[in-house]
């Protein structure tokens, strides 16, 4: 499989030996932008960019299955234009991301978050989970001619984290050029 995102909603999956494409929803809104991709181990890591409001955030996706887990966000982040993640010497999770700021994000088990903030003075964020990138992808307007109202069709599936590997892309933009 090979990953890539684009500015568009979804990140796409390309099966390059069959040629299928797959979506998985990256993005709560349709103006926005996935730039960078980090996949290793256990988990994928994406950065997501919210055009309207101008702040990007990062999701976390099973590696395996590519289900969603969940999105670290400050909500005060510009966008993020490249992103790597390892793990500490207490197994922690750490993200660095790059872009307008240089930020290292440090994923805390939740018992240590009161013990962390009373020995260093930092920002302390607790994970999210949003529903929407947990349900199947919705095609992009770019991509696609339908209308959002065209989305709550039966025939996409309601059930949560559940990629479905029949949705090929044939937009214009369902291609990808390796260097």
């Amino acid at each position: 499989m090979i990953l890539f995102g684009d500015d568009a909603r979804n990140i796409k999956l390309l099966d390059w030996k069959k040629g299928l494409v797959t979506k998985l929803s990256n993005h709560t809104n349709s103006f926005s932008f996935t730039d960078a991709l980090s996949c290793h181990g256990e988990l994928l890591l994406s950065s997501s960019y919210d055009l309207d409001q101008g702040l990007g955030y990062i999701n976390i996706r099973s590696s395996r299955r590519f289900e969603y887990l969940a999105t670290i966000d400050d909500e005060s982040t510009e966008r993020i234009v490249c992103l790597d993640f390892g793990y500490s010497s207490s197994n922690n999770l750490f993200v660095v991301t790059g872009g307008m700021d240089l930020k290292l994000w440090q994923v805390l088990p939740a018992q240590s978050v009161n013990k962390s903030t009373e020995q260093v003075d930092e920002d302390i964020f607790q994970l999210e989970f949003r529903p929407a990138l947990a349900q199947l992808a919705v095609d992009s307007e770019t991509e696609s001619s339908n209308d959002d109202s065209d989305y709550e069709d039966e025939s996409y599936g309601s059930e949560p984290g559940k990629v479905r590997s029949d949705i090929s892309s044939n937009g214009w933009l369902s291609w990808c050029t390796l260097l």
